[in-house]
C-alpha cells in the first residue's frame, strides 16, 4: 500500500516522499518562494542520485498524482 511522509530532512523544507512498505519510491518537493518568484512542485520518481525528474506541478495534488501515476 502508498502512502505519503514528510520526512525530516535540512536542506528541502517542503518535502513529501511516496512510500510503499517503508521503502521510497520518488517524492514532491517545493523550492522556498521569493518576493519575485513563486516555485512550482517538482516531481521526481526514485530517490538520490538516481530519480528522474519528471515534471512541474502547481499544487500538491497534481504533483502527488503524477508521481503516483509513475510508479
Amino acid at each position: 500500500m502508498f502512502k505519503w511522509t514528510r520526512p525530516e530532512t535540512e536542506c528541502l523544507h517542503n518535502l513529501h516522499a511516496l512510500t510503499r512498505d517503508g521503502i521510497e519510491l520518488g517524492f514532491v518537493h517545493k523550492p522556498r518562494d521569493t518576493k519575485t518568484d513563486k516555485s512550482a512542485f517538482r516531481c521526481f520518481k526514485g530517490i538520490g542520485e538516481g530519480a528522474t525528474f519528471l515534471g512541474h506541478r502547481w499544487n500538491l495534488r497534481d504533483a502527488k498524482q503524477l508521481v503516483a501515476d509513475s510508479i
